[in-house]
Formats: C-alpha cells, structure tokens, sequence
C-alpha cells in the first residue's frame, strides 16, 4: 500500500458512547489533531451504540485498508494463496469477528 492519500492502516474500532475508527498513524500535523491520548487519534465516528447498524459500521469501515490492500494485490498478482489469506484476514476483520 503505497500509492494513496489516506491514513495507512491498520485502523482499529474503539467503543465508548459512539464507535471511534482510530489509526496510530494518523498525521500528527492534521489541523485538526486534538487527541493526545495513547489510543490513536478518531479518523471517524460512526454511528452511536443504541443503532443497531453502528458496530457493523464501524468493523466494515475500520477494515478499509486490508480491503483495499487485497484488491490492489489480487489485480496485481491474481489470486494466489497469499492473497485468498489476505482476504479471509480482512473480511473477517469487516465482520467484526478479529482487530
């Protein structure tokens, strides 16, 4: 993953009133960087927790970067063993089912 201009995974979900996508490597020189604590500043808040879609959400956006790596992986590489484990990894990952 390289050729982007998003935050560079992996993101996580933190849940607290609202699900929280984080990423520690989120630029630290983002205007808009307010979080100093050691959990990774919010790329994203999505939904609350009394929404019955918003820890589904939050899985499936958080496994952005593992999505998107696999895909440039299987159009570069087609779809080898390495790349079927990638995949698996991440929509597991959007399933909430591993971080």
């Amino acid at each position: 993953m390289g050729e982007y201009n998003f935050t560079s995974g992996p993101w996580e979900v933190l849940v607290g009133d609202n699900y929280s996508i984080i990423s520690k490597n989120y630029p630290k020189n983002y205007p808009n960087f307010f979080k100093t604590d050691d959990t990774g500043p919010d790329l994203a808040a999505v939904g609350n927790r009394s929404v019955d879609c918003g820890e589904a959400n939050a899985y499936l956006i958080a496994a952005a970067p593992e999505l998107y790596e696999v895909l440039s992986d299987a159009l570069k590489q087609g779809l080898s063993i390495d790349v079927i484990k990638k995949a698996r990894a991440a929509l597991s990952k959007a399933r909430g089912e591993a971080s």
